[in-house]
């Protein structure tokens, strides 16, 4: 593949990322809830990958001595899920992925508190630009947004951070696409149980709700997915993690067009300083970048 096409699909998987949250909360907003939302989501991406990987001929097996750090990354990847969806159930969705977007910034601080990656001063720069944007976007916004859904964009965040830092130890041993079938289909058989136990779990939906949550999860999950696989082993991760700050952009962009959300005041300046904090350890003059592939 030309390097070309491999840029092509890291944009194509930037754009179907950036549909997400806008899928997300059509579908709440059509009356399906967070737990059938997220369930659902997980189920068919679960069942798209299994088909994808039947049709290539790749395997499901993972060595008997991955499976702590995939136990590990399940649990992990769980939160993200559960926190990112439930921060757009709550907030504004260009609101809700800005918070979510500082996870490269404070990766590089996971790996300096983890893996003892020395922390340059292109690192610090990025991390104090997203403290910064942070904290505009949160005391520009008190009052008007609910701090609990800018808790679990922020938990969700944080989570990302972690599982970034532990998921390159596994998939230096397993195949992308198996790691990520293992991960969904985890979060199918977790919300399935607790949609079970508590009886949230909704199968009568309207027809536009199945139809949100098939988009939710053939475009901004599967296909988002399987594009940044392909492209990132073509165009690596300093390509790939410049290109990916299209997403949250895309996303306020799509936001204003669709629910016509908009971004006031010093909010514009915190989502500036966040999207520029992302940039920053990827451009020629940084240090090593930030692999930014994250399976959301």
């Amino acid at each position: 593949m030309s390097q070309s096409k491999g840029t092509f699909l890291v944009i194509l998987s930037a754009i179907f990322f950036s549909t997400e949250a806008i899928f997300s909360k059509l579908a709440y907003t059509s009356g399906v809830n967070f737990l059938s939302t997220i369930t659902f989501r997980s189920a068919f991406v679960s069942l798209l990958l299994l088909a994808v990987m039947l049709l290539i001929n790749q395997g499901l097996k993972v060595p008997k001595a991955s499976w702590k750090l995939l136990g590990l990354l399940m649990v992990i990847f769980n939160t993200i899920g559960t926190c990112l969806f439930k921060a757009i159930e709550i907030l504004p969705a260009s609101l809700a992925i800005l918070f979510f977007y500082s996870f490269p910034a404070f990766t590089c601080l996971f790996d300096y508190l983890i893996k003892g990656e020395k922390l340059s001063r292109t690192k610090l720069l990025a991390l104090v630009l997203a403290f910064c944007g942070l904290t505009l976007l949160h005391f520009s916004s008190i009052g008007r947004l609910p701090l609990l859904g800018v808790f679990f964009a922020f938990s969700a965040a944080l989570a990302n951070s972690l599982f970034m830092v532990l998921s390159p130890l596994l998939l230096q041993k397993v195949h992308e696409l198996t790691v990520t079938f293992w991960l969904f289909i985890s979060g199918a058989v977790f919300y399935l149980i607790i949609g079970g136990v508590t009886g949230s779990l909704a199968y009568d939906l309207p027809i536009q709700g199945w139809i949100y949550l098939i988009l939710l999860s053939v475009i901004s999950t599967a296909a988002a997915n399987i594009t940044l696989i392909y492209g990132l082993g073509v165009v690596g991760s300093t390509t790939a993690a410049i290109v990916q700050t299209l997403e949250p952009v895309v996303t306020a962009v799509l936001a204003f067009l669709v629910f016509d959300e908009r971004l006031h005041g010093w909010q514009v300046l915190g989502a500036i300083l966040i999207v520029t904090a992302v940039l920053i350890p990827h451009l020629k003059w940084g240090v090593k970048a930030v692999n930014l592939h994250e399976v959301k």
